[in-house]
């Protein structure tokens, strides 16, 4: 998504679940929809491209789950029914 801006020596930190650092390991770039596919592109671009990005891990939805069509507002559905946030 064209939102993800990371600049260096940034204080907003890039806010990622742990389930999402996973996939990112193995991220091959397909996904639920074309829109999700960008998104973690662009995520996995950026921490490439820049690692000293400051990463978040929370246990809420994240920066992938803007652009997952099954995020429902404030619940993320993911296949996983461990997923459930």
């Amino acid at each position: 998504m064209s939102d993800l801006k990371i600049y260096p020596g940034s204080s907003t930190p890039l806010r990622l679940r742990s389930h999402t650092l996973l996939c990112l390991q193995g991220f091959r770039g397909e996904g639920y929809s074309p829109g999700f596919v960008a998104n973690m592109t662009g995520i996995h671009q950026t921490l490439w491209n820049q690692p000293e990005a400051t990463v978040q891990v929370v246990a809420s939805p994240d920066a992938v789950c803007a652009a997952c069509p099954k995020y429902w507002g404030r619940v993320l559905f993911c296949a996983c029914p461990r997923a459930k946030i």
